[in-house]
């Protein structure tokens, strides 16, 4: 879903990906022409995200850093945060797209990991989205052999 997002956002669009970890999204992003700052809590993980993309360290369990601005687009790939969904939806310029994918709870039936409490339920897809226009949203098993939500939305 990165990769379709990445295809619709015009050349130099801002784009935060949250909680980064080593950027496999930022450097796809940054590779198809978009200004990408990534986020995550550990400096040793973004120091191999690469050059192109700018990195900030934050513990994003205290939300997302101030000052950071408006983004056209925001991902957050494999973590399960309620708590920051909201600020995931301020910081979308109009027209903004947020995309949000992660291991759903029926993942356990197949995989012992991650643990309960980093996955996601049937309700959080409502939940990423709040006052978003839904894209797409859904829950299914995918290629990669794991249950995942997927959620785009897009800011009126």
């Amino acid at each position: 879903m990165v990769e379709a997002l990445a295809a619709e956002l015009p050349a130099g669009a801002r784009v935060l990906d949250v909680a980064a970890g080593r950027g496999r999204q930022a450097r796809a992003l940054a590779a198809a022409g978009v200004q990408v700052v990534a986020v995550d809590v550990s400096g040793v993980g973004l120091a191999r995200v690469g050059r192109g993309v700018e990195t900030v360290v934050a513990d994003l369990k205290a939300g997302l850093p101030e000052g950071l601005g408006a983004f056209d687009a925001v991902v957050c790939v494999d973590y399960h945060a309620p708590l920051l969904w909201p600020d995931l939806r301020r910081v979308l310029a109009p027209g903004g797209h947020l995309v949000v994918s992660m291991a759903t709870v029926t993942n356990l039936e197949r995989h012992t990991k991650p643990s309960r409490r980093f996955l996601a339920t049937a309700e959080d897809g409502d939940r990423v989205l709040g006052d978003l226009c839904a894209r797409t949203c859904g829950a299914e098993w995918r290629d990669n052999g794991r249950h995942e939500l997927w959620v785009w939305g897009v800011r009126a």
